[in-house]
């Protein structure tokens, strides 16, 4: 790992109606859109999906890096995150995200997999560096 801080980049460039070109250095560009709830065609990422979808990414990312120490067995984690926008005091706002969590993991390993799903949770830093609630649901296939 590279030393603290890291530096993250992007932009976005668009007119007065249309799709939306996201950009980031190395990356393949991203067509983005607002979401059909906001009048978009729904046909696009928005910034709304985007985030939804960081916090999965980088769920499964931090599972990963956590269950590396552990030996314990497992093959695939499904995380599926549910982000609720609604009116607040301050204005429009995430109030809430739930990861629901589904882990294929190996026999008898089920209650140190539901720590290392929890530790996840806790060292997941997109979720953590939002003010909405976070919850998290765990189901283990064995």
């Amino acid at each position: 790992m590279q030393g603290m801080p890291h530096l993250y980049k992007a932009s976005a460039n668009g007119g007065p109606n249309g799709i939306i070109i996201a950009k980031s250095p190395g990356l393949k560009d991203l067509e983005t859109d607002s979401p059909a709830q906001f009048g978009g065609s729904g046909d696009f990422w928005s910034p709304e999906t985007l985030l939804v979808a960081s916090i999965s990414n980088c769920f499964l990312l931090t599972f990963r890096a956590v269950s590396r120490k552990s030996n314990l067995g497992w093959t695939d984690l499904w995380v599926d995150t549910e982000g609720t926008l609604d009116k607040t005091e301050d204005g429009l706002q995430f109030t809430r995200f739930v990861i629901s969590a589904r882990l294929r993991a190996d026999d008898g390993e089920e209650e140190d997999i539901a720590v290392l799903l929890e530790k996840a949770k806790q060292h997941c830093l997109i979720s953590n560096s939002l003010k909405a609630k976070c919850e998290l649901r765990i189901e283990i296939e064995v």
